[in-house]
């Protein structure tokens, strides 16, 4: 009876943690980040447009936000048509942040005359009274030259886009939609070498080829139970496209439009966060995968080619919020900037 009791008091303690590490996992908390459903096939309607603080600005930014976003969701084919028979919720924003910035201030220095636009928005079905959720879409540019000019302008095109695409990766989900977001990458506070020889640099959209360019991921709980799938606040061709842009600018190089000079692109072939689970633990691990092409024509055409594949791991002993699963992304996207950063197979181009 003695080693009985012995065994219980041992045990006890990660006994009771299994039960509710797997409690959690039967019920998660919206606290620690909701699933969002929305019917198939329903639509967005366009509610209120303000600013916080009822801030005024040079331009009419709600209005800009308001235009922008219409476009957007038409494009998306989610925008409300005002029928009866189509199922909708609505979308009210608030411009949180505005700074309309400075093209010539952004060549002369990284960051100095930043464009930036910060929008909070809120999903609501307003024929249950119910709020859906709560979200913001940041963009911010930061590096300088001809092609953005008129930023304080396309930055509203911008963020619209990405909201409309947001949105429209909801109403699509078959099962409950769980999204993680990163900080624009132009915020990162990253120590950028300057580049030993500085070049012209057309740098070209990537291309996104990944077999699966909807979600980046699905959330497992204990036993290898789905617990609904994830997505990207972002397009990623796009995110991973502005941040080698800006550490190519911050590094001393400058972005042209032109067909003669310096010629990079790429192809997306990774993006994605998966989770291995025990009933103590979940370990994350997030991955990108990313190919390069750089060519320079001088009197004979140069390529070089080169892929980079970066990962990163974190272990939660609860349950991997949104917060968390973030977290480990944006150690990918470090690693895969240093990598190419430092990547002395660069320099053979001259």
């Amino acid at each position: 009876m003695s080693k009985y009791h012995n065994l219980v008091s041992r045990y006890f303690p990660v006994l009771i943690l299994c039960v509710l590490l797997l409690t959690s996992c039967a019920t998660p908390k919206t606290k620690l980040g909701k699933g969002i459903i929305l019917e198939p096939s329903s639509k967005i309607e366009i509610g209120s447009v303000t600013s916080a603080n009822n801030t005024r600005y040079e331009v009419d930014a709600e209005k800009m936000l308001r235009e922008e976003l219409e476009k957007a969701l038409q494009e998306e084919e989610i925008l409300w048509s005002k029928t009866t028979n189509e199922k909708y919720y609505t979308l009210s924003l608030e411009i949180q942040d505005y700074e309309m910035g400075n093209a010539f201030k952004r060549w002369l220095l990284p960051g100095y005359g930043s464009t930036i636009l910060k929008v909070l928005c809120e999903l609501n079905d307003d024929v249950k009274g119910v709020n859906i959720d709560k979200f913001e879409h940041k963009r911010s540019i930061v590096v300088g030259g001809l092609y953005t000019v008129g930023g304080w302008k396309t930055i509203f095109q911008m963020v619209a886009k990405d909201i409309a695409f947001d949105l429209k990766r909801i109403i699509i989900g078959k099962v409950q939609a769980f999204f993680v977001e990163l900080d624009p990458w132009p915020e990162n506070e990253t120590d950028i070498p300057k580049t030993k020889i500085s070049k012209k640099i057309n740098l070209v959209p990537l291309k996104d080829n990944r077999p699966e360019k909807g979600r980046i991921g699905e959330r497992y709980a204990a036993f290898n139970a789905s617990m609904g799938d994830v997505y990207f606040r972002r397009n990623v061709a796009d995110y991973l496209y502005e941040a080698i842009q800006n550490d190519l600018v911050a590094s001393g190089n400058k972005l042209t439009i032109s067909d003669n000079d310096f010629k990079l692109e790429g192809k997306v072939k990774k993006f994605w966060i998966s989770t291995n689970t025990t009933p103590l633990y979940w370990d994350v691990i997030g991955e990108i995968e990313i190919e390069l092409i750089a060519t320079l024509s001088t009197g004979s055409m140069k390529k070089i080619n080169k892929t980079y594949l970066a990962q990163s791991s974190s272990r939660t002993y609860v349950w991997p919020t949104e917060k968390f699963l973030s977290q480990v992304l944006s150690e990918s996207v470090k690693t895969l900037m240093n990598d190419i950063r430092n990547d002395s197979i660069w320099l053979k181009i001259k």
